[in-house]
């Protein structure tokens, strides 16, 4: 009784008889379905990702069409067709021309046997963010370990509720010795993991890749105040802090967002999968536009 319980509970559709016992499984077509992926950033080239909803091979990667035409529209003007390329081993769908701010972008996928994928957005303006009062110092944390703080301010300058994602990273400036003797100065840039203060809305992207994306909604004409932290000794022996703004749209930090929570789910035992944001009509996947700034501060 208590396993028919739970089926009732789970399962979408089930028919019990008194002579037998029938379950009709409601299954969601397990085809696959196009998957369009295009994060958009200002002043660069548009990159479009192309491939099959299913459970990846066992190299981590998912299936791609043999086939398939991806159009850009700017501003619902069409710019043709974008062409294939090969970037580090995987397969990109890439324009000729840069991606403006301010300017909306629409991008359609024809595969065979499928129905057109399409998805668009806007790019945001660096200008939307505007960073003041940033500062690094070093503080001792309760367990006695010396911790590298970074504090900054961002005022918002557009005409939009925003919300931003972060990018920490920490330059080291060595000198090295030629075979000729000759000296070479040579920088390090290190991806460092900040941890985010308590009370602060700021999700993590990967603790390898330190990005954080903060869901603190900032209106235009305001201003927050954000606060990382790093036991990492690399980041208090860094020479030059490095800070990357990115202002995103709504659909960009959706699709962020609801990434995030799906990675923190899948290996979870009591949970399932969280469902990642999409604004892809007749597929999945995200065409999301950001825009990023670059702010040092010499220590």
């Amino acid at each position: 009784m208590k396993i028919l319980l739970l089926l009732i509970t789970t399962l979408s559709l089930i028919t019990l008889t008194s002579c037998e016992k029938k379950i009709v499984l409601n299954i969601p077509d397990s085809n696959p379905r196009l998957v369009l992926n295009a994060l958009m950033t200002e002043d660069s080239l548009i990159k479009v990702r192309v491939s099959f909803s299913g459970r990846p091979a066992k190299d981590g990667r998912f299936a791609e069409p043999g086939q398939a035409r991806v159009v850009l529209y700017e501003n619902n003007s069409s710019k043709g067709e974008l062409v294939k390329t090969t970037i580090k081993g995987y397969t990109y769908y890439v324009s000729q021309q840069i991606a403006k701010a301010g300017n909306k972008y629409r991008i359609t996928v024809e595969v065979p046997g499928y129905k057109m994928a399409e998805g668009e957005d806007i790019i945001p303006y660096k200008s939307a963010a505007q960073v003041s009062q940033m500062q690094a110092f070093t503080a001792v944390a309760a367990n006695g370990a010396k911790l590298l703080k970074l504090t900054f301010r961002i005022d918002n300058k557009s005409l939009h509720d925003t919300r931003y994602q972060f990018r920490l990273f920490g330059l080291k400036y060595n000198t090295v010795r030629q075979p000729d003797g000759s000296i070479v100065r040579q920088t390090v840039r290190k991806e460092i993991f900040f941890s985010e203060d308590a009370g602060q809305p700021i999700l993590y992207m990967d603790n390898s890749i330190s990005d954080f994306v903060s869901d603190r909604l900032i209106k235009p004409e305001e201003a927050a105040t954000y606060t990382f932290s790093s036991e990492d000794d690399l980041a208090i022996k860094t020479d030059t802090l490095l800070l990357e703004v990115s202002p995103l749209t709504e659909s960009c930090f959706k699709y962020l967002y609801t990434a995030i929570f799906n990675a923190g789910s899948i290996d979870g035992f009591f949970t399932e999968p969280a469902p990642i944001y999409t604004n892809i009509s007749n597929g999945l996947g995200i065409v999301g536009g950001m825009s990023t700034q670059i702010f040092s501060l010499k220590k």
